[in-house]
């Protein structure tokens, strides 16, 4: 009897412990389902929303890169124009330059001071004798006619700026 009775109670703990090893994984299962579930719909959507997205990118591209080109020509010939601007800003200075100094050099040739507004206005104050002496002949006179002006060769505009075709008028 006592072996039976000891049998006995193996076999209860061996349920009771059976019981403890026994897992109800059914509510976990169905949990993780759902958010599996959750996160293809929204794998899905996503997905969806990056088809739309390639689709009206292409369509932007096929648009805007041609313009973009057009643009990038119209903007190409505005720049060469504004480089052909500075240099002939350039050749105008340097010209302008050339002009000054000769100017100068003439000045100091026929004796004229920097106070040209009196040079200007000397022959209506001069008396009639300085007049007579004027036109008499005198060496520096003789000297000032020889003296012959060289034009500087300056900028054409033509150079920088080509005659643009007119457009017929329609």
């Amino acid at each position: 009897m006592a072996s039976d009775k000891s049998e006995f109670n193996l076999e209860q703990l061996a349920l009771d412990y059976s019981k403890y090893l026994k897992i109800e994984t059914s509510k976990d299962v169905k949990s993780i389902e759902e958010n599996i579930d959750d996160m293809l719909t929204r794998l899905e959507e996503f997905s969806g929303i990056m088809n739309m997205m390639s689709v009206e990118v292409q369509k932007c591209a096929d648009t805007c890169i041609p313009d973009l080109h057009r643009i990038r020509i119209q903007l190409m010939e505005f720049f060469r124009q504004i480089h052909m601007l500075e240099a002939l800003v350039g050749r105008v200075h340097q010209d302008l330059n050339v002009v000054e100094s000769q100017v100068m050099e003439a000045e100091l040739d026929i004796g004229v001071s920097d106070g040209l507004f009196k040079n200007i206005l000397k022959p209506f104050f001069s008396s009639k004798s300085t007049d007579r002496s004027r036109n008499e002949p005198t060496s520096s006179t003789t000297k000032k006619s020889q003296i012959v002006y060289i034009p500087p060769a300056i900028f054409k505009t033509s150079d920088f700026f080509p005659p643009q075709e007119e457009q017929p008028k329609s």
